[in-house]
């Protein structure tokens, strides 16, 4: 499993899965999928008025998307037809000429592939699996403690891997056969590895946060600080439900850590030894960027430098073929991560030139929404379409729609980098089409995991009932109390 962000998987952009195009005979789905992506592109050129055009190409967009056409190509060529059949070929040759270029070439965009090389390579090493282990011993004596430790680590192991789902799979196969064995319920084990990596994204390095705040075009050091708080808040809330959970149901673990006295004591400072590299990572990138001495970018080229140390520390002979490895997987994510960039900014462009990024916030600041009100309505239609795309691709095709309408309700572009990288965090959660749940099923169906226990889909998305209402609690503490989320910016 690589370490490598989520987004660029084979939905969100390298085209892995172009077997799964749509074809003619496949089920009257696919038929009508297929007249709506023809109708929709006949709708780009018809003698039309442009925001009927750009609409057009918008549902020719979510059409691709559905017919699992990787990401970057259903925003880049709705964008660009739209385009051309709006301001003509030459504004549709500008956009091929210079946005590619002014997509990738940005100083604050050299973050991406430098904080993925550095998760790779922490990953990689072991240091990641050292931090769950530290976890378990310091806090497994607590009521609830595995769960809490799992929480605790999970957080840690997402922040510094850069990847929700990577990380999660990781952490699952660690943490579940033991909160099993230990006497957890397969739902309660499932809920603290689910919990546990919805602070990761939030807590620097984040490469959504870098990203949002590119197409956003808001700094991205103040972007990544302002996920702290947040981040820790769910960490801290997520950990309080397990404690209190198992002090109602008196819920002792059968085995906590297995030593104790002096041994146990001296377990943990072996354990601290171990997983003390994540300490100067993490102080690089945060206290680096809070404190003023550097950028973000050149926080990330500190980390990254401290991560290729302690991978030849780590792993001796073996770390050349794990460096080669993890910039290979850099190139690789950071080229699809570029690509769904660039067609952002193609459908930014196509709004703009057809007016219909205007007229929409003409028509949500005509509904007499205040500020609370339009964020409660985005919580909602968020959550229904993280049921169709990735964190990522929600940020990119939502907030160049979104940014003019915020702007005018006084909504800090920070702060919504942070509450929409939650709620896309928390689409993978919730069923009926949360990514996670079927990961994490299909891990338990190993029996080196699930220890002989019947693990149902089901049990997966009962134990997401636990994570989500606790989420959406902290989403609207932030959307009444904004503060929250611009702490230290």
């Amino acid at each position: 499993m690589s370490a490598t962000i989520d987004a660029t998987a084979p939905l969100a952009g390298t085209g892995a899965e172009s077997e799964h195009r749509v074809r003619p005979g496949l089920g009257l789905g696919s038929v009508l999928l297929l007249l709506v992506v023809v109708g929709s592109a006949c709708g780009i050129y018809a003698p039309l008025i442009p925001e009927v055009k750009a609409s057009s190409a918008l549902v020719l967009m979510l059409a691709l998307i559905l017919a699992r056409v990787p990401i970057g190509i259903s925003m880049l060529v709705p964008g660009l037809l739209g385009v051309h059949a709006i301001r003509g070929g030459d504004a549709a040759a500008g956009l091929m000429s210079e946005t590619p270029f002014s997509s990738a070439a940005s100083w604050s965009m050299s973050v991406i592939p430098l904080f993925i090389f550095m998760g790779t390579l922490l990953w990689k090493s072991g240091i990641t699996d050292d931090l769950f282990r530290s976890g378990e011993l310091f806090l497994g004596r607590l009521p609830g403690g595995l769960a809490v430790a799992t929480n605790v680590a999970g957080a840690g192991m997402s922040a510094v891997t850069g990847t929700t789902i990577a990380s999660t799979y990781t952490l699952a196969r660690s943490a579940l056969p033991g909160m099993l064995r230990s006497g957890y319920s397969p739902r309660v084990a499932l809920s603290s590895v689910m919990a546990a990596g919805m602070p990761g994204q939030l807590i620097p390095p984040s490469v959504l946060l870098v990203v949002y705040a590119g197409i956003a075009e808001v700094p991205v050091g103040p972007q990544l600080i302002a996920g702290i708080v947040p981040g820790l808040m769910f960490t801290v809330a997520f950990s309080a439900v397990f404690m209190t959970y198992a002090k109602v149901t008196r819920q002792e673990d059968a085995a906590g850590p297995e030593f104790t006295g002096a041994d146990l004591w001296r377990e943990r400072l072996r354990s601290l030894g171990r997983a003390w590299p994540v300490v100067p990572i993490m102080a690089a990138v945060i206290g680096g960027i809070y404190g003023g001495w550097v950028t973000a970018t050149e926080a990330a080229a500190v980390a990254s430098l401290l991560s290729i140390a302690l991978t030849v520390f780590r792993r001796g002979g073996k770390s050349l073929k794990i460096i080669g490895d993890a910039a290979t997987d850099a190139l690789i994510s950071s080229g699809s991560i570029f690509l769904l960039i660039f067609g952002a900014k193609s459908i930014a462009l196509m709004l703009t030139v057809s007016r219909l990024g205007a007229r929409t916030t003409e028509w949500l600041t005509g509904l007499g929404f205040g500020r609370v009100g339009l964020l409660i309505l985005l919580l909602v239609v968020f959550l229904l379409l993280g049921m169709f795309l990735d964190t990522l691709a929600l940020i990119l095709v939502t907030v160049p729609l979104l940014t003019p309408v915020l702007l005018q309700l006084d909504v800090s572009l920070i702060w919504f980098g942070v509450f929409v990288t939650i709620v896309g965090e928390l689409a993978l959660l919730h069923p009926p089409v949360g990514i996670l749940g079927y990961v994490l099923f299909d891990l338990c169906r190993d029996p080196e995991v699930n220890l002989g226990k019947r693990i149902t889909l089901g049990d997966v998305f009962i134990a997401s009932a636990v994570v989500v209402p606790v989420a959406v609690v902290i989403v609207l503490l932030l959307i009444f109390f904004p503060a929250l989320g611009t702490i230290g910016v």
